[in-house]
């Protein structure tokens, strides 16, 4: 029975490691931007000649690693929200990932309790910005 509640944590922790991997990529992202001076453009904005929902948030995101927050709220405010997200998300994978043994020692294999608060916690997030923004 431990062996197999220990591979399934070794599986979550396997999609940890992706998932904190995908996130560095996407937080990275605006910094590439800012030395490349290449970026992504907007495809709606091209077509329809506005702003779309996303408008500026890697602007925004790149002045949220800089600091400047009032500058992000301008260029973006779900910016402010996004960076929020990033952060508290390289938290939880960065502890998840570092740290396995003592996760799984600490919930005494029944590590569907620490499956259960991520998916509320990021589940969580995802709601609120859908409902706030």
């Amino acid at each position: 029975m431990h062996t197999v509640k220990y591979s399934y944590f070794k599986t979550y922790l396997l999609a940890n490691k992706i998932i904190l991997f995908v996130i560095l990529l996407i937080s990275i992202y605006p910094l590439i931007v800012e030395f490349t001076n290449y970026s992504i453009i907007c495809q709606y904005k091209q077509i329809y000649a506005q702003d779309c929902r996303s408008c500026g948030l890697t602007r925004g995101l790149k002045s949220c690693f800089k600091g400047d927050f009032a500058k992000a709220k301008e260029l973006n405010i779900q910016s402010l929200y996004i960076f929020n997200i990033i952060i508290l998300q390289i938290f939880m994978r960065l502890t998840i990932v570092l740290f396995p043994q003592w996760i799984f020692n600490m919930y005494k294999f029944r590590f569907q309790i620490i499956l259960i608060i991520d998916i509320i916690l990021t589940t969580g997030i995802v709601i609120c910005d859908i409902v706030f923004y």
